[in-house]
């Protein structure tokens, strides 16, 4: 009858052992009587990327880790998990046995970003890349002062030149007017279209095109984050 009050995704756990390397990423479960550290599971590889990302869209909203919200999560999942993984990556601890707790705010995004650019490093960023006007022009202010350091995040279809000439070739009207599109998601991992959050959305596969056609080049990541596309002075 233990009920999960909320759940945090991607913590890490750092290894007991004395000569022990490296530790364990899983989940953080608040539960009616304990705080749970769970390994991440096989099972929960399937949804586990969309949900992180929208945990962090929900941390950015409100700094409170422990929400009350969950997010495809549930005792039916818990009781499963806990079975699979046994006791070994596993840590319970009931509410009495805790005699401290320590909240330390680490800087990352943008800032993280600019501090790499004024140290000369190439970047490479998951998207996106920011998620306001303000963290966009710092970010191509430090790289304006650093001309020689270059950015680049994880749009590999939207700078892939075929679909670069073929949206110029629209925008053209070569092709003449688009009443047809139709679009195979040939990626490897079928899970990933089928299930998690790409299966939920109708016709994935076209609606993540359709940043050829469209003139604001918004993308599916774009309209689920809304965020928006913007074009930098500096082009290259």
């Amino acid at each position: 009858d233990e009920k999960i009050h909320t759940h945090l995704m991607s913590v890490w756990r750092e290894t007991k052992s004395f000569f022990g390397i490296g530790g364990k990423e899983g989940m953080l479960i608040l539960t009616d009587n304990h705080l749970i550290f769970l390994k991440r599971t096989e099972r929960m590889k399937k949804w586990w990327g969309a949900a992180s990302k929208r945990q962090i869209v929900t941390l950015l909203q409100n700094k409170n880790t422990m929400t009350d919200k969950l997010d495809g999560y549930e005792e039916k999942d818990l009781k499963i998990d806990l079975e699979e993984v046994k006791k070994k990556y596993i840590s319970k601890i009931t509410f009495d046995n805790i005699l401290e707790i320590d909240v330390e705010e680490k800087t990352w995004g943008s800032v993280l970003q600019i501090k790499a650019i004024e140290n000369g490093k190439h970047i490479f960023v998951e998207k996106p890349l920011c998620l306001n006007q303000q963290e966009f022009e710092d970010i191509a202010g430090a790289l304006q002062s650093h001309e020689n350091i270059r950015l680049s995040s994880n749009l590999i279809l939207r700078l892939a030149p075929r679909f670069l000439e073929l949206r110029k070739r629209i925008i053209q009207g070569e092709l003449g007017k688009i009443y047809y599109l139709e679009r195979d998601y040939d990626y490897g991992r079928l899970h990933k279209l089928t299930e998690g959050w790409r299966g939920k959305i109708p016709f994935y596969s076209v609606v993540d095109a359709l940043f050829i056609v469209r003139s604001d080049r918004r993308c599916i990541h774009d309209l689920i984050a809304g965020t928006v596309v913007v074009k930098s002075q500096r082009s290259d």
